[in-house]
């Protein structure tokens, strides 16, 4: 596996490109998941790739405190803060609780100090905070800005991914990275008793169809919504749990994007934590086109 800290635009290059049919990148079969304790770690090598072209960009993590303290290498805020070299100036990271929050100020204030670059951090609601973060000036219609949706179950609105998604006008739309909990879809919903939470996460009462499918069916059928954005591209990759056997998917990282080349890095982020799968751990996943 290459050392992501050690990754070099060079080894960009020397990595196999997946086709591209029409305005979708044709993604074929991967080896195996990675898994959940590495899904920061994918964040983190797909921005380093993705800022080798643009050399900048504005960072939204919507539910950014650490959902493992123990392990520092699976929090995603602070591995896309230690991203080298510093190319990315704007942060916008947000978590309601307050434990978790305080986490999140104090690993922001042990970072060094760079110039340029303005970390944004709020405790509260990222559904309603999201207004305040688009209405900061720091996202125009040039830069590139991705949004990190790593909610734990159902906390995020879909009136905030489509307020994410058709912020940006006549132009390259905000990049999404939503996490579908694919692995537990059907206890959460069993266990809201405030059904109407569910519809603001769904958009309307659609969650109720989620009780008659599969779990990999549920996480289709918002991949489905998500397309309905108008993005150029929406793929889902599948993360796993090393808990209860391999293969057994936790979340569905649904990533959208209006960029040709981002699903290319994408497929080579993946590829690169897939290497640390240990043998006789893998299954074969059909990705398909989007």
């Amino acid at each position: 596996m290459v050392d992501s800290k050690q990754l070099s635009f060079a080894d960009v290059e020397s990595w196999e490109v997946p086709p591209i049919s029409g305005n979708s990148v044709e993604i074929g079969s991967l080896p195996s998941p990675i898994w959940t304790e590495t899904k920061a770690q994918l964040i983190q090598n797909y921005l380093r790739l993705f800022l080798f072209i643009t050399k900048h960009g504005v960072y939204i993590d919507g539910f950014s405190g650490p959902q493992d303290p123990d392990n520092p290498d699976s929090w995603a805020a602070k591995l896309v803060l230690e991203l080298t070299p510093p190319w990315m100036k704007s942060f916008f990271l947000c978590e309601l609780n307050r434990a978790s929050y305080e986490r999140l100020v104090s690993m922001v204030s042990a970072q060094p100090r760079i110039s340029g670059r303005h970390v944004n951090h709020n405790q509260g609601d990222f559904n309603e905070w999201v207004d305040r973060v688009l209405a900061s000036g720091s996202i125009t219609a040039s830069t590139a800005t991705f949004a990190l949706l790593d909610q734990r179950s159902t906390e995020c609105d879909w009136a905030t991914v489509r307020k994410l998604a058709e912020h940006k006008q006549n132009s390259t739309k905000i990049e999404l990275f939503y996490f579908f909990p694919t692995g537990w879809i059907h206890r959460a919903i069993s266990e809201t008793r405030d059904k109407s939470k569910l519809d603001a996460w769904w958009g309307d009462d659609g969650w109720a169809q989620v009780e008659e499918l599969t779990q990999d069916q549920a996480a289709s059928l918002f991949l489905r919504k998500i397309q309905g954005l108008g993005y150029r591209d929406v793929k889902s990759w599948p993360i796993s749990s090393r808990e209860g056997g391999a293969g057994r998917t936790m979340y569905h990282m649904i990533h959208a994007t209006d960029h040709l080349e981002a699903p290319k890095l994408m497929y080579r982020a993946y590829r690169n934590l897939i290497g640390g799968v240990p043998a006789g751990e893998q299954i074969v996943i059909d990705f398909g086109a989007s």
